[in-house]
């Protein structure tokens, strides 16, 4: 649009003025209706390379414009990008700490038992209750940094209001 109104500067201006009006008071020398039509074109012939001046900066300010997007696009690119990866990383330590829990139930199950059959004391019970409740706190805060990621990726598309609007759709069905 910069560019449209400096190249305009290039061309001629223009004006037509009209006037009309008519007196009461005829006289033999005048008529009573009176017309003056008026055009007028200017071009100036030079401007001290004014024109060319605000052409080059209008053309200038488009082509920042232009870098300035393909940085941002650059920007989001990168970070959706980070965000997949992060993603990965995050399913990858979920599916290790599933495990881990898996374990630690297993190893709770296996010393309360043993505890029943006087072979293991409390103490060896409450340190693998602590270590399994331990491992699922880590579990469940690995599902809502997934979560957060989610979001974070559905921030960089420009998706997140979509999700929110389902889910709230979703809750109010439920109800």
């Amino acid at each position: 649009e910069g560019v449209q109104v400096a190249r305009a500067d290039f061309l001629p201006s223009a004006k037509l003025t009209g006037d009309y009006s008519r007196t009461e008071h005829v006289s033999s020398f005048r008529d009573p209706n009176n017309w003056q039509v008026q055009a007028k074109v200017e071009y100036d012939l030079f401007d001290g390379f004014g024109r060319n001046a605000g052409y080059d900066q209008a053309k200038s300010r488009l082509r920042r414009a232009a870098l300035g997007q393909m940085q941002m696009d650059r920007q989001i690119e990168l970070e959706i990008q980070e965000t997949l990866l992060e993603i990965d990383a995050l399913n990858a330590i979920h599916l290790a700490l599933k495990k881990e829990v898996i374990s630690a139930r297993q190893n709770y199950d296996r010393i309360t038992a043993q505890f029943r059959e006087g072979l293991s004391t409390a103490v060896d019970v409450s340190d693998a209750h602590t270590a399994l409740v331990a491992a699922e706190v880590q579990l469940a805060n690995a599902q809502t940094d997934i979560k957060l990621a989610q979001r974070k990726l559905e921030l960089s598309t420009g998706t997140l209001g979509q999700t929110l609007i389902k889910s709230a759709s979703a809750w109010e069905a439920t109800r």
